[in-house]
């Protein structure tokens, strides 16, 4: 009985010790909400956004059931004064 508990103590341990780290989530939002389509610039307080592509879109669909809500990846291009600053990859996950 005693190796019995022995082992299911090794076990558990060995699950609890051996859990990776979570990775760290930057959430950004500047509390704006707008549409951009695809190839296009949008233009918000003196900054151009430019939708360059869609990585992912695995979002569900309105009015349909689905397991997961799903994600979206998009990479941006960001402007200031005609000038380019960087491009961005933008994840969006489903709220928890």
């Amino acid at each position: 009985m005693k190796s019995l508990l022995l082992i299911a103590a090794i076990i558990v341990s060995h699950v609890c010790f051996s859990q990776e780290k979570q990775k760290a989530v930057s959430k950004d939002s500047l509390g704006l909400s707008f549409t951009i389509n695809t190839m296009t610039k949008t233009t918000c307080h003196g900054v151009e956004v430019f939708l360059k592509r869609v990585v992912v879109d695995s979002r569900c669909p309105k009015d349909v059931m689905c397991v997961r809500a799903g994600e979206a990846k998009v990479i941006v291009s960001v402007f200031k004064d005609g000038k380019h600053l960087e491009d961005k990859l933008i994840e969006v996950y489903p709220s928890r």
